[in-house]
């Protein structure tokens, strides 16, 4: 870490024993937050945690909660000695946490009884599973986890899909063993509520095991608050709600959403990127005008389809199911299908991303190459051609999971087909909406006789329901210039960020924050939006 940046720390931990002064707290209740060096999840925890913690009379847990996505379950003696001294001494994130009053630091280790419980789950589960789709079933005892494992072990080990093989089943014993250490604590202890920053991945076990016992489990960040349950227990689904809370609406506050829509559509097709819309990460945009006059598209009457990829292995789940396994069977079903098509086939990544994204960009471009090998009757586009360019040149129709083209191409009358059954455009009619593997090739049979209509309005209303009234800058009041501050998305997770907040903290601001939290945890809705 650079001097500056322990210098925003120190101010941030100085601040934060001003804010939450230690309280003395009789009782054995217990909040569990993730631990995690995220600086976005720092500043919501700082709240959500202390106000969870006056309202049950509990203490504040931090959890170490990175087991099996980052690093292998087993602790060394070094291990457990760097973490006994962080957490007795307070370095590095525990003095951020304990500067938000933090009491506890947790670090699973499995003792034998555990092991012994993990390996009869084991043995039971193991039997079941005869193909890669009988993973995305699992529950133990009764608590859903197969999209945890699919998508942990895909993340963990950069794979394009699964393979029921030794390497696999090692990963999921020690899986099924880190759900028993949560399974024993949850039940155990007497906990009143439970604090993420990631609803995906190994991660999200204890708030799964929570939600499953009804205890109230939150996912936040500087951005997003979603409280979970058994309906929806990942993030990022209030899309369901949509259509109809939109029509909920006054018709003045429809009205004033469709014009901010509209206008807003209007820049983004004109290749503006606004981090304010959830696509902070993108630096780019890939609806930019291109230069050049070359074709890329051959002049012909033939149907040409375009599919836009995503990465093999971030968080395939995100949404609940796909109509596929995963995002490699998805291509390679349609890799196949190119094969004496009477259609035209292409295949598009992401443009290159600079930071963290850009690692799994390349081991999943190459993925995509090493299936074009294969089918040459799929052809690769460059990554980075504008999709205006693409439109121009006649592309017909698009396909994806749950990518931004399905808002985009609609724009311009294409279809977009999406593969994803709970993707955040389900509830409109702007897209085809595939509903298994059957009905999407029935789809794509029968594209040059189908007719699709395309009700802009639909385009509006969602896009109004997304971006101008959820409220992503419930805590950092102005995303876009917060970002800029920073310097580019990867400095909202640093010390940067700490800097940002402590230039536009003021009492009023904080009192403001503690009533909106104390308000949603109150009202049990599951996020927070401006209407």
């Amino acid at each position: 870490m650079n001097l500056k940046n322990f210098f925003y720390r120190i101010k941030y931990i100085l601040h934060n024993k001003k804010l939450f002064k230690n309280r003395v707290i009789n009782s054995d209740n217990k909040i569990l937050i993730e631990f995690n060096a995220y600086a976005t999840s720092h500043i919501p925890l700082s709240y959500f945690s202390n106000i969870l913690s006056k309202k049950e009379n509990a203490k504040i847990v931090a959890i170490y909660n990175d087991f099996l996505i980052t690093r292998d379950l087993d602790l060394n003696f070094l291990d457990k000695l760097k973490w006994r001294a962080g957490s007795l001494f307070k370095i590095n994130y525990f003095g951020i946490y304990n500067s938000f009053d933090t009491k506890e630091f947790l670090i699973p280790i499995i003792d034998l009884t555990l092991e012994k419980k993990a390996r009869v789950i084991y043995k039971n589960l193991k039997k079941k599973l005869l193909n890669k789709s009988d993973v995305l079933k699992i529950k133990i005892n009764n608590v859903y986890v197969g999209d945890l494992i699919y998508d942990t072990y895909l993340k963990r080990y950069k794979k394009k899909t699964i393979e029921l093989n030794k390497d696999f089943y090692i990963f999921f014993k020690n899986f099924i063993k880190l759900f028993c250490y949560w399974e024993n604590y949850i039940t155990l202890n007497s906990i009143k509520s439970v604090v993420g920053h990631h609803a995906v991945y190994s991660y999200s076990i204890p708030l799964r095991i929570a939600i499953n016992k009804d205890i109230p489990t939150y996912a936040i960040n500087c951005m997003e608050v979603f409280r979970l349950n058994k309906q929806r227990y990942i993030k990022n689904l209030d899309h369901l709600d949509y259509k109809k809370k939109f029509n909920q609406l006054s018709k003045s506050i429809q009205k004033k959403f469709l014009n901010e829509a509209k206008l807003k559509i209007y820049n983004r097709i004109k290749g503006k990127v606004s981090s304010n819309e959830g696509m902070d990460y993108v630096t780019r945009s890939s609806l930019q005008n291109n230069n050049d006059n070359e074709r890329v598209l051959p002049k012909n009457n033939k149907i040409k389809i375009l599919i836009t990829t995503h990465d093999f292995f971030d968080a395939v789940h995100a949404f609940g199911d796909l109509i596929f396994p995963d995002f490699y069977e998805w291509i390679l079903f349609m890799a196949k299908k190119s094969k004496n098509s009477k259609y035209e086939w292409y295949i598009k990544t992401h443009p290159s991303y600079s930071g963290k994204i850009a690692i799994n960009q390349r081991i999943s471009a190459q993925i995509v190459n090493d299936i074009i090998k294969d089918y040459p009757s799929l052809k690769l586009l460059p990554n980075n051609i504008s999709h205006k360019k693409l439109v121009s040149e006649g592309i017909n129709c698009v396909i994806t999971c749950f990518g931004n083209v399905a808002i985009e191409y609609p724009n311009f009358n294409i279809p977009v087909i999406t593969c994803a059954l709970k993707n955040p455009y389900v509830a409109f009619n702007f897209n085809i909406h595939a509903k298994s593997k059957t009905n999407f090739n029935k789809i794509l049979n029968h594209l040059d006789k189908t007719k699709f209509k395309i009700k802009k309005k639909e385009i509006y209303a969602y896009y109004a329901m997304k971006v101008i009234n959820q409220n992503r800058n419930f805590i950092i009041e102005n995303h876009d210039k917060m970002i800029k501050f920073v310097g580019g998305y990867d400095g909202q997770f640093t010390p940067k960020l700490y800097n940002y907040w402590l230039e536009k903290f003021n009492q009023n601001k904080h009192l403001k924050l503690t009533k909106k939290i104390e308000k949603f945890i109150e009202s049990k809705e599951y996020t927070i939006s401006r209407y």
